[in-house]
């Protein structure tokens, strides 16, 4: 059974992956815990904007939720095997 936070999620990754940073920004202003609940949440965000190469998405989303120390070594692998370094590392560009 699909909840309503499930939904929000489902909404959450796909404004990450299609670069929606107005969607991004509205559901997390409506429900600011929606990341927060859990840490596989957020990198699944994160995930899928790095893999994307969504700089403005990864940006929002280190920035708004203040996830220091949850960025992890994936991440840097996903942006790497996908080609998009420069989501992690903008000097690269």
């Amino acid at each position: 059974m699909c909840t309503s936070t499930d939904k929000l999620r489902e909404e959450l990754i796909e404004a990450c992956s299609t670069g929606q940073l107005a969607r991004l920004q509205s559901l997390l202003n409506d429900n600011p815990g929606l990341t927060k609940q859990n840490e596989h949440h957020l990198n699944s965000a994160l995930e899928v904007a790095c893999s994307k190469g969504h700089l403005n998405i990864v940006t929002h989303l280190v920035e708004c939720t203040n996830c220091d120390g949850i960025i992890d070594q994936s991440l840097l692998h996903i942006a790497v095997d996908s080609g998009n370094i420069e989501v992690l590392y903008p000097s690269f560009n």
